[in-house]
């Protein structure tokens, strides 16, 4: 069986083209529902968005391939999409009336996203104190660091366990 690895290639494959556009539309869901009635001049770039979701499922092809793992877990689906959200941050704020709270803005979408992928709902997380807490270190490890995927998957596992206990 040959492999193929150019994000061209690897985007023609059924069912990483239908997960994208599964995680695509997800993500605007999510934006529309939690981020967009935020009293901010902001916009959803989509392009942006459609690049961060392709690169996700790209490098999670290749991950899975140069492993031989036969499906990325969920930790690991949710961590590549954090990743290159937090990269390539899709969400534009044109007017900072509070910078402090807009800081983490694309990393919050991007942890939004991921608690949806793990079955945990935001108030879930809210209503954690322990939970939020470390949530909030990881928006800014995800603001101010490189952070790789393979090791915020554990740390999504390690959040996913104490919201769940």
């Amino acid at each position: 069986m040959s492999h193929f690895f150019t994000a061209e290639d690897i985007l023609k494959i059924p069912h990483i083209r239908d997960g994208m556009v599964r995680d695509f539309a997800i993500a605007e869901r999510i934006y529309t529902q939690h981020y967009k009635q935020f009293q901010v001049d902001s916009e959803l770039n989509r392009p942006l968005l459609h690049e961060a979701v392709a690169s996700a499922y790209c490098d999670m092809y290749r991950l899975t391939v140069f492993r031989g793992i036969r499906n990325a877990d969920i930790h690991k689906q949710a961590a590549f999409l954090i990743k290159w959200i937090a990269k390539l941050r899709p969400i534009h704020v044109r007017c900072f009336p509070n910078k402090s709270a807009l800081q983490y803005m694309n990393e919050a979408f991007a942890m939004t996203i991921a608690l949806y992928m793990m079955a945990i709902r935001p108030t879930e997380l809210l209503a954690n104190h322990k939970a939020m807490k470390y949530a909030d270190n990881l928006l800014y490890l995800l603001h101010y660091h490189a952070c790789a995927p393979e090791q915020l998957a554990s740390e999504l596992f390690l959040l996913e366990q104490c919201i769940k206990k």
